[in-house]
């Protein structure tokens, strides 16, 4: 935020504030920032004003901003940079809700954003051990192997590691476009298969160098890492993934339902 953007909304801002009011000072302060970063005056990647800077705004002490910045972190609303700054967090992409099952692309797109993939590598091998054992093939089976480096609205986002076996998918997949339209859709609009369900497991990893310099973060920074098996409606998997997102841009969320019958009512009512 430059000097002029702080001049034109440090006026908004003070009268916003209210020392006659029961609500903390803090707290506040806290209410009129936030405001501002959700609706896009303070946009994200962008440095907040100074403590120095706010306290003159509000006209308050230090404490009573550092307290409301604090309370801002706590909502993962901002970050830190000791000697650079208070900066906005980057807003996080819902991808998936473990109820769900969309493609990466069909994801995106009826989210409003602009999905795109990059083929890093694709050939035939041979899965064994868990891979195979999650595919439900033998040993040394044959599989498809694609990895992706997937961008949302042009920023590096995931890198999904995809395998196929070949008795479960059509020969001329290998000869398709996997940059430019989703796997899901083309299996079953183009070669008439049925997608039912996945099976996903979710835990916290954290990126090498390679990965990290394909996702445009630091070595060590954290990542989201899934592994998912997706399966035809006949039962068979065709698909083992894992993928590698982003920390600080991806969220997944979970329904929780009291009982099996709960579910199956709010499911039936759509």
């Amino acid at each position: 935020m430059n000097a002029a953007s702080i001049k034109e909304r440090s006026n908004i801002w003070q009268s916003d504030l209210d020392k006659m009011s029961p609500i903390p000072l803090y707290h506040q302060i806290e209410i009129i920032l936030e405001r501002e970063i959700r609706i896009g005056n303070i946009q994200q990647h962008q440095k907040l004003p100074t403590e120095i800077e706010l306290c003159k705004i509000f006209n308050v002490s230090r404490s009573v901003i550092r307290q409301a910045i604090i309370s801002l972190r706590d909502k993962g609303l901002v970050w830190r940079s000791p000697g650079k700054g208070t900066f906005v967090t980057a807003r996080k992409f819902s991808l998936h809700t473990l109820q769900g099952l969309k493609g990466f692309y069909q994801a995106v797109e009826s989210a409003g954003n602009y999905p795109k993939s990059q083929v890093l590598e694709k050939f035939t091998l041979s899965v064994s051990g868990k891979i195979a054992q999650a595919l439900d093939v033998p040993e040394n089976s044959s599989a498809f192997f694609i990895n992706r480096l997937r961008f949302i609205d042009d920023e590096p986002f995931l890198i999904s590691r995809t395998y196929l076996p070949l008795q479960q998918i059509p020969a001329q997949l290998f000869e398709e476009d996997l940059e430019n339209q989703s796997l899901y859709a083309l299996l079953e609009e183009k070669y008439g298969y049925e997608i039912s369900h996945s099976q996903r497991a979710i835990e916290a990893a954290v990126a090498n160098k390679k990965e990290a310099r394909l996702l445009s973060i630091n070595p060590g920074d954290a990542l989201i890492q899934t592994r998912t098996i997706t399966y035809y409606k006949n039962g068979s998997p065709f698909e083992y993934d894992l993928g590698l997102h982003r920390g600080d841009r991806a969220r997944f969320e979970i329904k929780v339902y009291r009982n099996e019958e709960e579910r199956l009512k709010l499911h039936l009512t759509r």
